[in-house]
């Protein structure tokens, strides 16, 4: 039997990721069992079975009930996300490393806390997948020993995919699925000028819809549906993130048909193409010279750039990889 800890299924990011596995696993011959929240397990599909842990249970006491379960029910693997509840179970152990924000971005202090608890869960694992080999260059620089990682990048969701190309409207979109510091939010609100066409900020930004200026909308929370439509529409997509683990909004955008405007960032360059806009280094003064650059440019819309790009993201080679990664452990003994 294979478990699957989805405790994080529903965030952006990681939760993206654990949707893919799920599809990757779907046609194993192995049982699969997903470990979740009760609000969670009503969404899955009915084929597996189901771990229920209590909500917020990601804590000490989950990983003895966690635990306890192995002992009891001995699945031949649990795949995890890197926190704490998966550390040092009596069984193998695939861990997806999916960014060091933690680390990175940590209050005062944490991040030596945050740093211990990752390197534990990797000492403890049998094999760690990651989504770009950037994550591994990030991993050494924390003192982790990243070298037999597997690289599998996630695909888009699949609402991404197969969707028309669109009329572009004058309007530009920034996208969040949080609003913390490195996001970059405030630093795009105030170098964004009464002349600039209208930019609309959304998702996981209800805290801003008391903005007040007047050529910026705030759509907090939209259905998928309606972020879709906005992706398709908008002429560009802005990205003024100082940090990213791996770039999903620049991914949708790929299969969307839409250009980016974004700072430099290293996990950002698989998706680049030629009528993308970096910015010359990180600062806000750099971001705005690239967005007055896009006022220059033509509405012409090359789909090739983007094809060759929705090629490789599109699930196909994830579900592949992944699957063959499963099958080399459960049959194989797999050894990095």
């Amino acid at each position: 039997m294979i478990w699957i800890d989805c405790r994080k299924l529903g965030h952006y990011g990681i939760g993206n990721v654990l949707e893919a596995i799920l599809v990757a696993v779907s046609n194993s011959e192995q049982d699969i069992a997903l470990l979740g929240y009760p609000d969670q397990m009503q969404h899955l599909a009915p084929k597996f079975k189901r771990i229920e842990f209590k909500k917020n249970s990601n804590n000490p006491f989950a990983y003895f009930f966690l635990k306890n379960l192995v002992e009891k029910y001995k699945p031949k693997l649990v795949i995890a996300p890197h926190y704490v509840g998966v550390s040092r179970l009596p069984t193998q152990i695939l861990l997806y490393i999916h960014d060091f924000i933690h680390i990175k971005f940590a209050k005062s202090g944490m991040d030596v806390f945050f740093k211990a608890l990752i390197k534990r869960a990797i000492n403890s694992s049998n094999l760690v997948v990651c989504p770009s080999n950037y994550t591994k260059i990030e991993a050494r620089k924390f003192g982790i020993n990243s070298e037999n990682w597997i690289v599998i990048p996630p695909p888009v969701k699949p609402i991404f995919r197969n969707l028309e190309l669109k009329s572009k409207e004058d309007f530009y979109l920034a996208v969040f699925s949080n609003l913390k510091k490195h996001k970059g939010v405030n630093n795009l609100i105030q170098i964004w000028e009464k002349n600039f066409p209208k930019l609309v900020i959304a998702g996981n930004v209800g805290s801003l819809r008391y903005l007040k200026k007047n050529n910026i909308d705030i759509v907090p929370n939209p259905s998928d549906k309606d972020l879709i439509d906005l992706y398709q529409r908008a002429r560009w997509i802005l990205i003024p993130s100082f940090d990213e683990g791996f770039g999903y909004v620049y991914l949708e955008s790929r299969f969307a048909y839409t250009p980016v405007i974004s700072r430099p960032l290293a996990p950002f360059v698989p998706f680049k193409t030629e009528i993308d806009i970096f910015s010359e280094d990180l600062s806000d003064y750099a971001l705005q010279s690239a967005i007055k650059a896009s006022f220059k440019r033509g509405d012409e819309v090359n789909i090739n750039y983007f094809k060759a790009i929705q090629s490789e993201f599109d699930g196909t080679s994830f579900n592949y990889k992944f699957g063959n990664v499963i099958n080399q452990f459960l049959y194989a003994e797999y050894r990095p």
